[in-house]
């Protein structure tokens, strides 16, 4: 509407010339420029104003199309907010300017450009010189040293600028850039408080507010705004009364939140985070209050701004993770007193395994041994000498690792290989071995080199009877409290072995 109205001053201004009102064109120049200036004055709205400068430009230049173009203040590009008189194929090629695009360059030089026909047609792409254009200024604008745009006036018609038309655009140019810069400030902080607006309109778990100091009681606040929300979240029946804050706050925290606040006009800063009661939903919610004091050029606080954020479900989840590992910490508590258990248990268990392994071995040494040696020390046969022989062997098994330990080494015996490799460190000769086993003597030599053959010592000249015994030793522990018998294989308690 206000465009309008402008165009039609400008038009009543130019009728007005031809009647001979305004006799000279410098006279309807400096019109137009006034008329420019009053109605700038009553605009706030950005794209409003540009086309005002822009309309401006068109008629004091006599030109018949143009645009504006302002920089982004984030990307540096050059954008196309307003034009006139171009066709919509046109006015798509040049919406906008990279920052570092030729374009961007020459306005950058911070000088008017005007050129004719024959070097835009050198600038243009084929599909823009369809529109026809035959001549076009490039007018940079400022506030104040800080270039912020430019004005391109152009003509279909024209094919130069005329001094005094150079003249009048530039100076509309000049006056341009203060009143942009205002208008752009202008909108940034309107849509500024539309953004506010909206969040604090909008807000659903947390609630803006303004508070405002009393002259007379520095230390009673009164609300400025804030966010509906508030009656959701804190349950307030009177928002706007400040006092009604703390009416809610569980009795456990009200003493120390309102002394958190007396504190606040201290040090401009609270924190805090507190427990209601919500009268509403009935039921205890926990709220997270943070403000900041905004003071005056006297250093005294004028306004307190704030957000209070309901944080229950967060101190729902904090709660139930703090009975988890507190429960967690019971478990793991009591997995020590049963490994503990077990440990002791397991202790019992090795004790009581050497007391059996010390009463066989005090039975065998006590009941037997001695019997055998009796037994030796009477007349006796061959053959009775041959089962003398057995028993001590059998009784060597019982007591003695060895066999166990042959075995459990991976050497790969058989059991008639064990059988045969016990005699051998017990000092049998091949001929005794095959009469105990009662096999031929040839088989002996074949179990006898079988042997050497897994335990690694083949084709060596190491005594078999010799290197049986350092396996055994290797494997065993010599005693260290007992003297041993003539049963030679007889250990401690503490190397024998039971499977």
């Amino acid at each position: 509407m206000m465009t309008n109205k402008f165009i039609e001053l400008i038009e009543t201004d130019i009728k007005s010339s031809r009647n001979g009102k305004l006799d000279t064109l410098k006279n309807r120049i400096i019109e137009i420029q006034r008329i420019l200036s009053i109605s700038l004055a009553y605009v706030d709205d950005l794209l409003e104003g540009l086309n005002f400068c822009l309309e401006a430009c068109l008629q004091v230049s006599g030109m018949d199309c143009g645009g504006i173009y302002l920089f982004d203040d984030t990307t540096g590009n050059l954008n196309l907010m307003v034009h006139k008189g171009f066709k919509k194929d046109f006015v798509n090629s040049i919406l906008s300017y990279d920052k570092n695009s030729k374009n961007v360059g020459f306005v950058k030089k911070r000088k008017p450009i005007y050129t004719l026909e024959k070097k835009l047609n050198q600038l243009f792409t084929e599909e823009q010189k369809n529109e026809g254009l035959k001549a076009l200024a490039t007018i940079p604008f400022f506030d104040k040293l800080e270039l912020i745009g430019c004005i391109n006036i152009a003509s279909h018609r024209f094919d130069k600028f005329n001094v005094l038309s150079r003249m009048a655009i530039e100076t509309i140019a000049a006056q341009t850039g203060n009143v942009i810069a205002r208008l752009k400030a202008m909108q940034a902080l309107q849509e500024s408080e539309e953004h506010l607006k909206s969040l604090m309109l909008n807000a659903e778990n947390f609630a803006i507010y303004r508070l405002s100091t009393s002259g007379a009681n520095p230390h009673k606040l009164g609300v400025v705004f804030v966010s509906p929300s508030i009656v959701d979240i804190m349950g307030l029946a009177r928002p706007l009364d400040f006092e009604t804050w703390f009416e809610n706050i569980h009795d456990g925290d009200k003493e120390r939140i309102i002394k958190a606040n007396l504190q606040a006009f201290q040090t401009n800063q609270f924190d805090e985070v507190f427990k209601i009661y919500h009268p509403q939903k009935k039921e205890h919610r926990w709220i997270h209050s943070i403000s900041k004091g905004i003071c005056n050029k006297k250093g005294e606080t004028e306004f307190v701004n704030g957000i209070m954020i309901d944080i229950t479900q967060n101190k729902i989840v904090e709660n139930d993770l703090t009975e988890k590992e507190s429960e967690l910490k019971k478990k793991t508590n009591k997995l020590e007193e049963i490994n503990l258990a077990l440990k002791v248990m397991l202790d019992k268990r090795q004790s009581d395994r050497m007391d059996l392994q010390n009463y066989i071995w005090s039975n065998v040494n006590e009941l037997i041994i001695p019997y055998i040696h009796k037994l030796r020390e009477t007349d006796h046969n061959e053959t009775q000498q041959l089962f003398i022989d057995i028993i001590e062997s059998n009784i060597n098994k019982i007591i003695s690792p060895f066999s166990f330990k042959l075995s459990s080494h991976h050497y790969g015996l058989t059991p008639t290989e064990i059988k045969i490799a016990d005699l051998i460190r017990q000092g049998k000769k091949t001929k005794e071995i095959a009469k105990i086993r009662n096999i031929s003597y040839k088989t002996v030599e074949v179990h006898r080199m079988n042997i050497r053959k897994k335990i690694g010592i083949k084709n060596k000249k190491s005594n078999l009877q010799t290197h049986l015994n350092i396996l055994m030793q290797s494997t065993s522990h010599q005693p260290t409290s007992r003297k041993r018998n003539d049963v030679s294989i007889l250990y401690n308690s503490s190397s024998m072995t039971f499977p």
